[in-house]
């Protein structure tokens, strides 16, 4: 790596960033290193997720840190399953360094026009992206950031290279606390939250478990406790992330 194309700001920026990555022991210190790393490389906004690629059962979410990345994107890439057609995601597996999203895309170009086109509904138009695969355990760390328009160049890709194994380490670290933290969800939490993700109020949830509403309250509570939602809408959204729900 050269760093001589660095000033001795952006070099002191991006050691004090590794060392908050170093540092991380939740989902909410690393949302602070993403914003550090969002300004380090001019983005409007960063998503880091870490996944798991289930053969013939697509991709499941072990953790996942958006800051202010379109939550209606990150639903819409798992409910129809844009990951098998992301030219981004595919340039992480094969060429295993930073790259402006137009990289991937003309790499790859195979689905690239409809894949593009979801993007564009999210306003998303350009971006920058790295991450990390583990080959032994088939995961894979993703990590995002857009902007309002192409200003990612060597530079930036740069500064990414030189932070992608540490905010690997750190999401991967996270994560496995996160999952410790929160728990597994019983059978019935998993039942209650699939009639939810169905647009059941909880009422209708009540009469089809044939159960007291204030039952289902109950187990939602719990649910988003555990997944740390804010809200049933939230909670369903983490559960598809995390492959919870089919």
């Amino acid at each position: 790596m050269d760093f001589v194309r660095f000033s001795k700001k952006e070099l002191s920026d991006i050691l004090e960033t590794i060392e908050a990555a170093a540092g991380c022991a939740s989902a909410v210190d690393f949302g602070r290193v993403l914003d550090r790393a969002s300004a380090l490389i001019e983005a409007d906004n960063g998503v880091c997720g870490l996944a798991k690629m289930d053969s013939g059962k697509g991709m499941r979410v072990l953790g996942l840190v958006n800051r202010g990345h379109p939550a209606g994107w990150l639903n819409a890439y798992m409910a129809e399953r844009l990951y098998r057609s992301d030219p981004v995601l595919r340039y992480i597996f094969e060429r295993k360094k930073a790259h402006n999203w137009k990289e991937a895309f003309d790499a790859f170009p195979g689905d690239c026009d409809a894949f593009t086109r979801r993007l564009s509904d999210f306003e998303l138009t350009s971006g920058i992206a790295s991450g990390l695969v583990t080959a032994a355990s088939d995961k894979v760390s993703i990590i995002s950031f857009a902007g309002d328009r192409d200003r990612f160049r060597e530079r930036e890709k740069a500064i990414l290279d030189i932070l992608t194994p540490h905010l690997h380490e750190a999401i991967s670290r996270v994560s496995k606390a996160e999952s410790i933290r929160s728990g597994p969800l019983s059978s019935r939490e998993i039942e209650v939250l699939k009639w939810i993700k169905d647009g059941k109020t909880n009422w209708e949830v009540s009469v089809i478990l044939d159960v007291s509403e204030r039952t289902v309250k109950f187990h939602l509570n719990n649910i988003m406790a555990k997944l740390e939602a804010s809200n049933r809408t939230h909670a369903v959204a983490k559960a598809v992330w995390k492959g919870l729900l089919d």
